[in-house]
């Protein structure tokens, strides 16, 4: 028998999950917040129906080169827009995702292709020389190339430097094909229960990689998983929408991350499960504005949480130890100094972080812009620990815990406090009055942390 005695109360002990495909987690926000920006790249904003209009017009030109129900499409891109039209694009065509690293070596990229029974592959222009040496090796009739230039608007080239886009004979253009084709995806029956999404590779720790085969449902019920644990409530789906049942009493706003608002730093790579599920469906059914980043670069990364008040980051476990970690992350100088010369000047900090080396490097930073200045910081580490090679092919997310409220007192360090009924702000409030917390200690405003 389950022990539920640290479940949150507002939580379900288990969910309603539609039979749908996961493409629908897309057309679902897109019908609940048209206008609002899914994808910043860079200097690009995409609004959620323009991305889905872009996933209808990539399906549609999928379809016109043969593509079909129950055929293998590899997408071996960074993270970025093209990536996301291709992914849901193909799922739109019944076809079916593997996702291809971009770290991939030939001899890894052949094993991959052949063994999935890939025809198409959507690549990007910096990669495609891998790619060109595994075309004839492969059963590839389709090299569609995406190129970053295409993301830049003419009118910066006058104040960031020009990027040259590259002519790559025998291959498809990926925004010619936009252009060619209208926003018509075809109708395809799909059976979630029965009919293959994902068809994602293990990291080959026992040998060479295996394909891990994921169903629409199998992939569905993992992002809902995911979000409800996060923006609380059960499932609703209903006239192609999913929505949100709440219990009497139960507040979006108290939940970590509520649907339909704020925004996520994903440098998480979407080639990886983790990242498919976590970091692109579960954001996309969050209705979150997504700051997208090819690679991750450390300084520009932690400037980003500022710019763009972002509410969910994910800092990758580059060392095991936190200390190491932060001293790697800020160019190793001293810890406090190099928030304050980062970060210094910000006055609330609203993250929510993934992974549990980054739950700690965010909890970091917050203790020391905290004995700066007392400045309100709320953070959330979701902990995502997922395990390696087929686990975490296989189920993201499977021990997060429950969210509790730590404070932080003067010195900086976190101490438990007591959840209260009464309204957040007035919890807030008293801390800028200079109230003190059930622990006896100076708190500053609640942040949510994991249990580990």
């Amino acid at each position: 028998m389950k022990n539920f005695k640290c479940w949150p109360k507002f939580n379900p002990r288990s969910l309603n999950y539609p039979e749908i495909p996961i493409f629908q987690i897309l057309r679902s926000t897109a019908a609940k917040l048209p206008f609002r920006i899914a994808i910043i790249f860079d200097s690009l904003e995409i609004t959620y129906s323009e991305l889905l209009m872009l996933c209808e017009r990539f399906a549609n030109a999928l379809a016109g080169l043969g593509v079909k129900k129950g055929d293998r499409v590899a997408i071996h891109l960074p993270n970025s827009p093209q990536f996301a039209i291709a992914y849901y694009a193909t799922l739109m065509n019944g076809a079916v995702f593997t996702p291809c690293s971009p770290l991939m070596v030939e001899r890894e990229m052949e094993h991959q292709l052949n063994d999935a029974g890939a025809e198409t592959i959507i690549t990007l222009d910096l990669f495609y020389p891998t790619v060109a040496k595994v075309v004839p090796k492969t059963l590839l009739k389709n090299v569609i190339v995406a190129a970053i230039p295409d993301i830049f608007p003419p009118l910066l080239s006058a104040i960031k430097p020009p990027l040259v886009k590259k002519e790559l004979p025998g291959t498809l253009d990926f925004t010619s094909l936009l252009k060619a084709h209208e926003p018509r995806a075809p109708e395809v029956k799909i059976e979630p229960k029965n009919d293959l999404a994902h068809l994602a590779y293990t990291g080959g720790t026992t040998g060479v990689s295996k394909g891990v085969m994921l169903t629409h449902f199998n992939v569905l019920a993992n992002v809902l998983q995911v979000g409800y644990w996060s923006g609380g409530g059960d499932v609703s789906y209903k006239d192609g929408v999913l929505d949100v049942v709440r219990m009497e009493g139960d507040r979006a706003e108290d939940h970590p991350i509520p649907f339909g608002k704020g925004k996520a730093l994903v440098v998480v790579p979407w080639f990886h499960a983790m990242g498919t599920v976590g970091y692109l469906n579960n954001l996309i059914l969050s209705g979150m504005t997504m700051v997208v980043f090819p690679r991750f670069d450390p300084g520009q990364y932690l400037q980003a949480i500022e710019k763009y008040e972002a509410w969910l980051a994910a800092a990758p476990a580059v060392e095991s130890d936190p200390d190491a970690m932060a001293a790697r992350l800020l160019g190793g100088r001293a810890y406090v100094e190099a928030a304050r010369a980062l970060v210094g000047g910000l006055d609330l900090l609203l993250v929510a972080v993934a992974v549990g080396a980054g739950r700690d490097l965010m909890a970091h930073l917050a203790g020391a812009l905290v004995a700066q200045g007392n400045r309100a910081v709320r953070l959330h580490p979701a902990r995502i620990v997922v395990g390696g090679g087929a686990v975490g092919v296989v189920a993201g997310g499977a021990d997060r815990q429950p969210p509790h409220l730590f404070g932080v007192d003067e010195g900086g360090a976190l101490r438990p406090r007591a959840r209260r009924e009464e309204p957040r702000r007035a919890e807030q409030q008293r801390g800028r009055e200079g109230g003190h917390g059930g622990s006896g200690h100076h708190l500053v405003p609640p942040f949510l942390i994991e249990a580990s």
